[in-house]
């Protein structure tokens, strides 16, 4: 089943997070890749059958390039005929040489001494990154940054975002228990059965837990010693009541008549001896 994602970051750009039930938990997963990708759904790359990896870098879904050797550096353009096109106050065959005000090449640029320095083609790129032959960069996987790829985004401040296609309902914090930031109140989630709370953190028991009681999972109560049942509400009077005593509320036991005791375990003895004297009265009266 589609779901929201818990955040932006979860999955690669286009791909649906998907909710999926095993037998010990449920946890939100990626679905495929976009087409023109390969990967997991977490981490895609380009896919190019076609590209030929003598002279073409893929640069996108079945998108070649020209490579250039050497790569063209300061914003240069590969062209197709595997020379650089250089842009304006530049030349050279990769376009590294900075021309002077006389037109006149000068000392290498900046850029150039940095495409040496610190080129993808020397120094491979981190994280699932792709390196750009004809830029000396990496490009990174949703998630990471830098020359290399070497450095990790931080993750939204805003928290859980709904999809793109809504309006974006934003939360200071991630909504918990699979809640969703809600778009009519500010800074609050909308929880599914069973959760409460600004941030849905909070499980749910309907009619709450009596008697000091504590909900610690939906509708499930924590009671205190001398209670139970779903809300806590049944009183236990131990040891139990005997001979159809009641428990009641304050824990001791309401007996039926003719028993007595804390657990109305005795007999009355009054009104047992006095049956017997009736008795013995009414066998008088009938020798008599």
């Amino acid at each position: 089943m589609v779901v929201p994602c818990p955040d932006i970051n979860h999955c690669f750009p286009g791909v649906s997070c998907i909710l999926t039930n095993d037998s010990r938990a449920s946890y939100i997963s990626c679905g495929n890749c976009p087409q023109g990708y390969v990967g997991d759904g977490i981490h895609c790359r380009t896919q190019c059958q076609g590209c030929n990896s003598t002279f073409e870098v893929c640069v996108g879904p079945e998108e070649c390039e020209r490579k250039c050797k050497p790569s063209c550096q300061n914003k240069g353009k590969c062209m197709r005929n595997g020379t650089c096109q250089c842009k304006s106050g530049f030349n050279a065959p990769d376009c590294s040489k900075k021309l002077d005000a006389l037109g006149q090449v000068g000392t290498e640029s900046r850029d150039a001494k940095m495409m040496k320095k610190k080129s993808c083609s020397k120094r491979p790129c981190l994280n699932g990154g792709t390196c750009m032959h004809f830029s000396g960069r990496c490009a990174c996987l949703p998630g990471f940054k830098g020359r290399r790829c070497q450095r990790t985004l931080a993750k939204p401040t805003l928290g859980y975002l709904l999809p793109a296609t809504s309006k974006i309902g934003k939360c200071q914090k991630k909504c918990q228990n699979g809640g969703v930031c809600s778009k009519l109140f500010e800074n609050r989630c909308k929880c599914p059965p069973g959760f409460r709370g600004r941030y849905c953190q909070k499980p749910k028991c309907k009619g709450g837990c009596r008697n000091g009681g504590t909900c610690i999972d939906p509708d499930t109560c924590h009671c205190q010693p001398g209670f139970q049942g779903t809300n806590c509400r049944q009183v236990i009077c131990d040891p139990p009541c005997q001979n159809g005593g009641v428990c009641r509320k304050s824990g001791r036991c309401k007996c039926l008549t003719g028993y007595k005791g804390a657990q109305c375990q005795m007999e009355r003895r009054g009104k047992k001896r006095k049956r017997k004297l009736q008795t013995k009265l009414q066998t008088k009266q009938y020798y008599y």
